[in-house]
């Protein structure tokens, strides 16, 4: 018995000693290939993941046609969400907001010239007073489930994203920002109207654009820009390498494949990466000239993905329709 007993505490003194060495063994390995140079996958800044920003703008009152919306990390609606602005308007898109909320780790909003009509109206027969419409805590009172950007900048994953949008009492054309506060060095710049002489050909020439804010982009540098406001010009341009592509894309047909007054790029030395006008309502006066069918308005556009990317220090935006 004494035999059996000492057999059996030999052989788990083997085991346990046969485990070191293997562990010892593997330890041992595991170093010996490390100091041979194997690169270990870390999330440092230059091998963080990508960062998806959805862009949206123009939608008038019609989000809830814009279908089933992709998923990003970022969500930026760059003015007109309502038709005239009015409390129900507002309410109802507010009320959406709250249902997609889930998908977007953040949602930012401006506001647009539509959005300020019914404001305007009240201004105008003294039911609102112009200290209470001009108020930064306005338009952000109505819209509660994103975040109103009112000349500020918002800084989220990494992404330094600054937004101005219209004022009241201002007409359709002109925003009102003279633009001098936008800061250097943002990633993202957010407006309504466009830079003068980018996406904004209409049928009587330049329209809802501004000198003003071509100048900042030129002296900001921001590496993407995002608006709206002029529907018929709705398109995009991605930088690639020393030149531009991409277009006009809104087609007042949709039996042609023709677009609305195709234009250039801009200018080479444009600091833009990624400029996206995507007003996504149609333009019925623009598509009854070329058809000549009138129809109501509704969204004819698509949302736009823009893609950053982080290299080394910097970061780096591409786009695409989803």
């Amino acid at each position: 018995m004494a035999r059996l007993v000492l057999a059996l505490v030999l052989a788990v003194a083997d085991a346990k000693a046969n485990a070191t060495d293997n562990a010892t063994n593997a330890t041992d390995a595991t170093a010996t290939v490390l100091n041979q140079g194997l690169k270990v996958r870390s999330m440092s800044s230059s091998m963080s993941r990508p960062v998806t920003i959805l862009h949206i703008s123009d939608t008038h009152s019609m989000h809830r046609s814009t279908g089933n919306l992709p998923d990003a990390d970022i969500f930026i609606h760059s003015g007109d969400v309502a038709k005239v602005g009015s409390d129900s308007e507002l309410g109802d898109f507010n009320h959406w907001l709250g249902t997609i909320k889930h998908k977007y780790q953040h949602m930012l909003i401006i506001s647009g010239n539509h959005d300020y009509w019914d404001t305007n109206w009240r201004m105008n027969r003294g039911w609102l007073s112009a200290s209470e419409a001009h108020s930064p805590n306005y338009f952000q009172s109505k819209i509660t489930n994103a975040k109103v950007l009112n000349h500020e900048m918002a800084e989220v994953m990494g992404l330094k994203i600054w937004g101005a949008g219209w004022h009241p009492r201002r007409g359709d054309s002109r925003s009102g920002n003279n633009y001098a506060d936008i800061p250097a060095g943002i990633d993202i710049l957010v407006t309504h109207e466009a830079p003068f002489g980018i996406f904004d050909m209409t049928g009587g020439g330049h329209w809802g654009s501004s000198h003003e804010l071509l100048g900042a982009i030129y002296r900001a540098k921001p590496k993407v820009h995002l608006f709206g406001h002029i529907h018929e010009q709705r398109g995009h341009w991605d930088r690639n390498n020393d030149h531009f592509e991409g277009g006009v894309e809104y087609r007042p047909s949709p039996h042609t494949g023709q677009v609305f007054r195709p234009n250039g790029p801009p200018a080479q030395n444009y600091p833009v990466e990624v400029e996206s006008n995507n007003a996504m309502a149609n333009q019925p006066a623009v598509d009854h000239s070329w058809t000549g069918v009138w129809a109501p308005q509704h969204i004819v556009g698509r949302a736009r993905l823009i893609i950053a990317k982080k290299e080394g220090d910097a970061w780096h935006f591409t786009s695409s329709v989803p």
